[in-house]
C-alpha cells in the first residue's frame, strides 16, 4: 500500500492511498462472490414464496376485520360490551391532562404530544472517491482519495478512525440529543397503546418563546446565543463556526384528529388486533377517515408492498446470477489486448442480459408455484383459461398447417387423360396442303386441268398429279 499527499489546505487538505491487487487475487475474490451470489440466488426463492404467502395473509387479515368492525358506540365514554373488539373510533387526540412537556436542561416548555430536542456539532467529516485502473497481466490498482472537510452533524464523528491525523473531533456533545413524550395520550375516553403512539410522527418546528434565562446550567447559559426563531446556538460566533460549536432546535408533534381500526381493551386501552390466523391488524391515520377508507388503503398498500417484494427478489436473483458469472469476466481479463474490453462487455452487457432471462422467467415461476399453495382457486382459474388460450392458438396453427398441406397435395395431383379425336377422311374432300414453316423454299406443282367427269356411284375419286 501506498500513500502519496496531493494537496494540504485550510479547509483540511486531500491525499491519496494506493493499493495494488493481482489477478490471481481477483480470481479468489470472485470465487468467494460465487457463494454470496448462490446465497443471493436461492434466498431469492424463499422471498418471493413468502412475499405471497404474506400478501394471502395480509388480504384474509383484512377481510375479517372488514366483517368484524364496528364503530365504537363514544369516543367520550367506554362501552364494556365492546372490550376485546374491533373497534373504530375518528376525534382528536390530547394528552392527558393537557400537561406540558419540559425540557429540563434548557427550559423549554411546550403543550405537545411529543419534543424533540435536535442537536448537532460541527465536526470533521472524511470523504472518500476510489477508482480502478487496470494493469499488466490482469491486475489491478485502487487510488482512493481522502478529503476533509468541516460540517453540522447529528451524531459523533469518530476522528480516531480518519486515514491521516490532523482533524481531531471532540469526544462528547456539549448537550446530548433530547426525546420527550407525553405519558398518556387519549383520544377521548380512551388511551392510545405504545403501538399506536409510535405512528404519532408529524413534527413540526417549535413555535413558542425561548429564552435563554431558562438555562439552568450558568455555564451553559454563558454560552448560549439565539438561533433562528427556534433554538440555540453554544459557542463563539454563528457566522464563523470552529470544530465543538453546537445548535440546538426543537420540534413537537402538536395535537390533531385521527382515525383509528383498533382492539378495546380494559379500560378502553387501544391496541393491536389479533385476527384468527395469528395477523396483527391496526389502522391508523392522521385526519379524519371513514373505517371503509382506512380498509381500503391498507388493502392497496398491501398491493404496492407485494409488488415491490416481487421487484426485489427478482434484483436479488439476477444479482446472484451476475456474482456466479463474475470468473468468467475475471478470468478473460488476462487476455491480452482484448481483455479488458471482453470484461467491460461482460459484465456491462452479457451477464445483465443472462441474468435478465434466466432471472424473470424463474421467478415468475416461483410466484405462480406459490400461488397454487396459497391462491389454489385463483391459480386454477389462470391455468384453465391460460389451458385454453394456449390450445386454441394450437389448434388454429394446426388447421392452418393442415389447408395448406391439402392445397399442396391438390396442386401435384396427375391430370385427367386427353381425349384425342379421330379425324376421320373425307373422300370427296380434297386435303389442303399442310402449313409452311417459315425460311423454307418453297416448291411449285403443275396440276393439269381435268375436266370432271360424271359421279358415277361406287367409284373412287382419282386425282394425279403431274411435277
Amino acid at each position: 500500500m501506498e500513500m502519496e499527499d496531493i494537496e494540504t489546505g485550510e479547509e483540511g487538505g486531500t491525499f491519496t492511498e494506493t493499493t495494488h491487487e493481482s489477478w490471481g487475487a481477483r480470481m479468489k475474490q470472485s470465487f468467494g462472490g460465487v457463494c454470496i451470489g448462490l446465497l443471493l440466488f436461492f434466498g431469492s426463492f424463499a422471498l418471493l414464496i413468502w412475499n405471497e404467502g404474506r400478501a394471502v395473509g395480509r388480504e384474509k387479515d383484512l377481510q375479517e376485520g372488514i366483517n368484524a368492525v364496528e364503530a365504537a358506540s363514544s369516543f367520550s365514554s367506554i362501552d364494556s360490551s365492546q372490550t376485546g373488539s374491533l373497534v373504530y373510533l375518528t376525534a382528536d387526540i390530547a394528552s392527558a391532562n393537557n400537561e406540558a412537556l419540559i425540557d429540563p436542561l434548557l427550559g423549554v416548555d411546550a403543550n405537545v404530544l411529543k419534543m424533540n430536542r435536535n442537536v448537532e456539532m460541527y465536526q470533521w467529516h472524511e470523504k472518500s472517491r476510489s477508482r480502478n485502473i487496470k494493469t499488466s497481466a490482469g491486475g489491478t490498482r485502487k487510488e482512493t482519495t481522502y478529503s476533509y472537510e468541516k460540517q453540522w452533524a447529528s451524531s459523533l464523528i469518530n476522528s480516531n478512525s480518519f486515514r491521516t491525523g490532523g482533524h481531531v473531533n471532540p469526544a462528547f456533545f456539549l448537550i446530548d440529543p433530547l426525546f420527550l413524550e407525553a405519558d398518556d395520550i387519549m383520544l377521548g375516553a380512551f388511551t392510545l397503546g405504545d403501538a399506536i403512539k409510535d405512528r404519532i410522527n408529524w413534527f413540526t418546528d417549535y413555535q413558542g418563546q425561548i429564552n435563554i434565562s431558562d438555562i439552568a446550567d450558568a455555564s451553559l447559559r454563558s454560552k448560549a446565543q439565539r438561533y433562528k426563531s427556534n433554538g440555540l446556538y453554544f459557542g463563539n460566533n454563528p457566522q464563523s463556526s470552529i470544530v465543538g460549536d453546537s445548535k440546538v432546535e426543537f420540534s413537537v408533534v402538536l395535537p390533531d384528529s385521527v382515525s383509528i381500526v383498533a382492539k378495546q381493551g380494559v379500560n378502553g386501552q387501544l391496541s393491536t388486533f389479533v385476527t384468527s390466523r395469528g395477523g396483527e391488524l391496526l389502522l391508523f391515520r392522521r385526519g379524519t377517515y371513514s373505517s371503509e377508507e382506512l380498509f381500503f388503503e391498507a388493502q392497496a398498500d398491501n398491493v404496492t408492498t407485494t409488488w415491490i417484494l416481487r421487484v426485489v427478489g427478482l434484483f436479488l436473483m439476477m444479482g446472484g446470477i451476475m456474482l456466479v458469472l463474475q470468473p468468467i469476466a475475471t478470468f478473460v481479463d488476462i487476455i491480452p489486448c482484448i481483455g479488458d474490453f471482453m470484461e467491460g462487455s461482460l459484465q456491462k452487457c452479457v451477464f445483465p442480459l443472462i441474468s435478465f432471462v434466466i432471472a424473470l422467467p424463474l421467478s415468475l415461476f416461483t410466484i405462480a408455484l406459490a400461488w397454487i399453495v396459497y391462491r389454489p382457486i385463483v391459480a386454477g382459474i389462470i391455468m384453465g383459461v391460460t389451458a385454453l388460450i394456449i390450445a386454441f392458438f394450437v389448434k388454429r396453427t394446426c388447421d392452418k398447417k393442415n389447408a395448406a398441406d391439402k392445397l399442396e397435395d391438390d396442386d401435384y395431383e396427375q391430370p385427367p387423360p386427353m381425349v384425342t379425336a379421330v379425324e376421320v377422311e373425307d373422300p370427296y374432300h380434297t386435303p389442303s396442303a399442310p402449313p409452311q414453316e417459315q425460311d423454307e423454299p418453297e416448291i411449285s406443282m403443275a396440276v393439269p386441268y381435268v375436266p370432271a367427269e360424271p359421279y358415277k356411284p361406287n367409284q373412287e375419286p382419282e386425282i394425279a398429279f403431274k411435277p
